[in-house]
């Protein structure tokens, strides 16, 4: 018989200068810095997402390791809400579900990500700081277009 990994969830919220159509869009868009897979060494994904579409990426870190990562789309609205599994090495063989919610906040978007069903010790810990500073580039990136 063997244990159950005991599981955590993390979210974050960040205001993003920008309508949710246009967070939704660049989400999506592997080509945009501040997205999962941007920067990839490899990538398989389709450039029009849908519903049970499947991706995978690979991260190599700066010591050289590979950080596969891998899912299936399962919820997609545009400008709304962007929904898929997710597994890695860090993920210790559990199906993790992220979720990034868009809501329209004045001229601006409040996203919103939650990575459920993640092992709690430290490799799930890590997504944390990894979400963060990926929605810290996009926010940024969006930020810099405003105040052109």
């Amino acid at each position: 018989m063997t244990a159950k990994t005991k599981t955590m969830d993390i979210t974050l919220n960040r205001t993003i200068p920008a309508s949710p159509a246009e967070v939704y869009d660049a989400w999506l868009d592997t080509d945009n810095p501040g997205t999962p897979w941007h920067g990839s060494s490899k990538l398989i994904f389709d450039p029009k997402p849908k519903v049970d579409g499947m991706f995978y990426f690979n991260k190599v870190s700066k010591e050289g390791e590979n950080w596969a990562h891998f899912g299936r789309f399962t919820d997609l609205e545009r400008g709304a809400k962007i929904q898929y599994t997710w597994m890695s090495t860090f993920t210790r063989g559990l199906e993790s579900i992220v979720t990034v919610e868009l809501q329209k906040k004045g001229d601006d978007t409040l996203l919103q990500l939650r990575h459920a069903n993640l092992p709690d010790d430290d490799f799930g810990r890590l997504h944390d700081g990894g979400w963060n500073q990926l929605v810290g580039v996009l926010a940024e990136r969006f930020q810099a277009r405003k105040n052109r």
